[in-house]
Formats: C-alpha cells, sequence, structure tokens
C-alpha cells in the first residue's frame, strides 16, 4: 500500500510487514536476520516467539507475511455448500468451527468471552468474519491506517474490534482522513485510549456530528473542558447530547438539590466523573444516594463543597456503600459515644479515641487495631474506597455481615417497588429535572 508523505516523515519504521502482496517487506542482513530501518538506523527483528505447547498462537502482525499465513491456517474453517449454506443465507457454523473461530480470537486479543460469542455470531451472517487470513489482513490495515493518520501505535485491537466488529470494513484512507479531522478537534487528547475506549467514534461524522455534540456539550457545561471530558469518558459522544445527555445533567441536579448540593457543584461533580452523565440518574445513581442517606443521614451535605467525593460516592457499588452501614451498625458504641453532634442533630464522626476498628469511622486518632503506618477509615468516602482485600482483612467479620444485610436491603428495594415508593421518588426527581433542563437547554 502506498505511503503518504506524512507517514513517511514519521518516526515509526517505514517498512511494515502486512498481509496484503503489495506492502513491503523487511530486508535480510548479512548474518541472515530480518531486519527493519528506523529513522536512519537499522536494527535486527527478533523472530516471534514460539507459543508454550497447548497455547494459542498469537499472532505478530507486523512480522512477517509467511509465518502468519502459516498460524492462520490452523484455525481456517472448510463450509460445506450443501449442508451449511441456508437458504436464506448465511452458514450454519458447526460446533468444531466455532471453537476453532473462539480460539482464533482469543489468540488475538479479544478476553472478553461475551464479545468473543458475537463475533461468532456475526460470522454466521458475513463472510468476512469467517475467514481468518482475511481478519488478520484487515486488522493490519487498520492498524496501519491508525499509525498513518496519527502515528497511533500499539494500539489493542482485539478491544477495538472486540468492542465494534464492523471496524473492519472501513476504508482505510478514508479513516485516515477521519483520524486526522479528530486530531483538530481533540488536541493534545490520547486518541488512541478514546479509541479503545469508545471504538464506536470512528464512525463518527468529523465534519459535522462530532463538532455538534461538542458544541452542545459546552452549552450544557459552559465551565467544563469538554475536551478534557471527551478524554475521560468517550462514551459521551454516541449518547445523543441533546436528549439523553440533557435529561441527565437536569436529573442530577435535580436529585443534588433535595441533598442540599447547589447546581454549580454538580457540574463540578461531572467534571470529575463524566459517566455520571450517561448513567441511569433517575434509576440507579438516585437508589446510590438514597442508600447513602439512609445509612450515614446529612452526608452530602457535609461533603457539598467536595464535588469529587460526591461523585466517587454516587459511582461507588451497592457492596461498597454496605461497609457505610456496617461501620454505623457494628461500632456504634465507638461513634456515638465519641461523635460530635451537629446542629441539624445528626452526628459528626470525629471520633478522638480509638475504637477497636483502628481509629474510628470518621477518627482521626487512637490506635485499636491500627497498625504503625496504616491509614484510618475516617471517613465516608475512605471507607467506600478502601481496596476490598484490605477492608476484609481489617474487618473479617464483614463479609458474612454484608451477605445477611444484603438480604434486607434487596428485600426493603423489592417492596419499595411492589408498594409503589420507588416510582414515585422517581418521578419526582423527573418532575423537577424539566423545569430544570428548560433553563439549561438553548
Amino acid at each position: 500500500m502506498p505511503r503518504s508523505p506524512e507517514a513517511s516523515n514519521s518516526g515509526r519504521p517505514n517498512d511494515i510487514v502486512g498481509l496484503s502482496s503489495g506492502r513491503a517487506r523487511p530486508s535480510s542482513g548479512s548474518n541472515g536476520q530480518v531486519v527493519q530501518r528506523q529513522g536512519n538506523q537499522w536494527r535486527p527483528i527478533a523472530p516471534p516467539a514460539k507459543p508454550p505447547p497447548g497455547k494459542p498462537a498469537k499472532f505478530d502482525h507486523t512480522y512477517d507475511e509467511g509465518d502468519a499465513l502459516d498460524d492462520v491456517s490452523a484455525y481456517a474453517l472448510d463450509v460445506d455448500n450443501e449442508s451449511q449454506v441456508m437458504p436464506g443465507g448465511g452458514v450454519a457454523l458447526t460446533d468444531e468451527q466455532m471453537a476453532k473461530l473462539d480460539s482464533f480470537w482469543s489468540a488475538n486479543g479479544v478476553k472478553s468471552a461475551t464479545q468473543r460469542k458475537n463475533l461468532v455470531k456475526t460470522a454466521s451472517t458475513r463472510g468476512l468474519y469467517r475467514d481468518p487470513a482475511r481478519l488478520i489482513e484487515r486488522m493490519v490495515e487498520l492498524e496501519d491506517s491508525l499509525w498513518r493518520a496519527v502515528n497511533i501505535q500499539d494500539i489493542d485491537m482485539g478491544v477495538l474490534v472486540g468492542r465494534f466488529p464492523r471496524v473492519l470494513y472501513f476504508e482505510p484512507d478514508f479513516l485516515v482522513e477521519k483520524l486526522r479531522l479528530m486530531r483538530d478537534l481533540l488536541p493534545g487528547v490520547n486518541l488512541r485510549r478514546v479509541i479503545e475506549r469508545n471504538p464506536q467514534i470512528l464512525s463518527m461524522d468529523a465534519t459535522c456530528t462530532l463538532p455538534a455534540k461538542m458544541r452542545e456539550l459546552s452549552v450544557l457545561l459552559p465551565h467544563t473542558d469538554v475536551i478534557r471530558l471527551i478524554e475521560l469518558h468517550p462514551k459521551v459522544l454516541s449518547i445523543n447530547v441533546g436528549g439523553k445527555v440533557a435529561e441527565n445533567l437536569a436529573a442530577l441536579q435535580a436529585l443534588m438539590k433535595t441533598a442540599g448540593v447547589v447546581e454549580t457543584a454538580v457540574e463540578v461533580m461531572v467534571a470529575y466523573s463524566p459517566r455520571l452523565l450517561t448513567s441511569d440518574v433517575t434509576g440507579t445513581i438516585r437508589r446510590r444516594l438514597e442508600q447513602i442517606e439512609r445509612v450515614s443521614p446529612g452526608a452530602f451535605r457535609r461533603y457539598s463543597d467536595k464535588p469529587a467525593t460526591m461523585a466517587r460516592l454516587l459511582c461507588a457499588s451497592e457492596r461498597s456503600i454496605d461497609r457505610i452501614a456496617y461501620l454505623r451498625q457494628m461500632r456504634s458504641t465507638d461513634i456515638v459515644a465519641e461523635g460530635k453532634v451537629g446542629s441539624g442533630g445528626e452526628v459528626e464522626f470525629e471520633v478522638v479515641s480509638g475504637g477497636d476498628f483502628g481509629g474510628g469511622f470518621g477518627g482521626n486518632g487512637g490506635s485499636g487495631s491500627t497498625k504503625r503506618g496504616e491509614r484510618k477509615i475516617n471517613s465516608e468516602i475512605r471507607a467506600v474506597t478502601l481496596s476490598a482485600a484490605e477492608f476484609s482483612s481489617r474487618f473479617p467479620d464483614f463479609p458474612q455481615w454484608q451477605k445477611s444485610y444484603e438480604k434486607t436491603r434487596k428485600a426493603e428495594s423489592a417492596e419499595a417497588v411492589r408498594n409503589g415508593s420507588d416510582a414515585a421518588a422517581k418521578r419526582a426527581v423527573e418532575e423537577s429535572a424539566r423545569y430544570i433542563r428548560a433553563k439549561i437547554t438553548p
């Protein structure tokens, strides 16, 4: 494939090997080693290591055409046109053929079993995905296009193809131009990470759709660095910004208002944790807030000046939030005895003498069981963000307690759904969000 002037001036080796007959191949050195030019230097290329016995080969897309074809031949499918081709189109793959394709994708870095299953299913209707040799060629072309366009190297092709299989149909030169437009729109952004996390942006119109989405985000979040937000959470580009994203932002502002948090703090929360924009705010996020407020009343009022902390609490799992309930219920003597009652009647966790759990929940002193150099659990956010292994090692009875508590919590949630209180709370947030959205939507 001919190189563009930009590619030839890049720091990547000039002779990248693919599977197309028109691609350049490495030269041979005087000692018989394969060598490749890098800038003004020629360096030897080590042959690919042999895989351990019983393990599938991991294809080296940039090494040698013949070797790659020899490896991929083990995954070739022999489709019987008479017995396997279905009248309405498509092919009925056998269990053996599906196992071969699954092994092929596993060897090419698709770690997710669900993604491999989807790729194998697609092979029954699309011929490209039944031909491992063509798939390797397309992946090499895709990898080469990413480099030629904006010098993206070492991208995880297994992640890219697994998350968005249709990327293998993109025409290389058209993709190069699109990536260069993206680089102009997102200066300084790590495009490799963005593409790996949301490959669907490669199918987005970079001359119209992407700029429009960025403008809409800048209107919704006037004090936020939109480019940075996209880098942190590329999925936001795959959502209808003027519709779903705007709805989620208004719902989040309405929800936090009930907890005493002002709207300006919500924008900072989103800047720290952009996935709040694509989450189920009136459902999942609302229930997280209710769960935290139930086990630690007034928590969000106490953290109202710490938007990053509030965002992390809302994005925590139910199991992590259960740790707050555990510390309050199982260590309540220490907390209440040493706590300071606030003006609103709530207990502020400022334990000054340690209990048997290392200084107390919200504590800043005492010895208890705290080991030398071990950080104390002195806040709700510390309880939630502590690693599961460390929390369980410090509180060995928590896993068993959590199993019992989880049953109670789920039963209460099911009852709220049955009696309609959960739906009523959701409607209240949605109703309040409609008024807020009318203000923030141009």
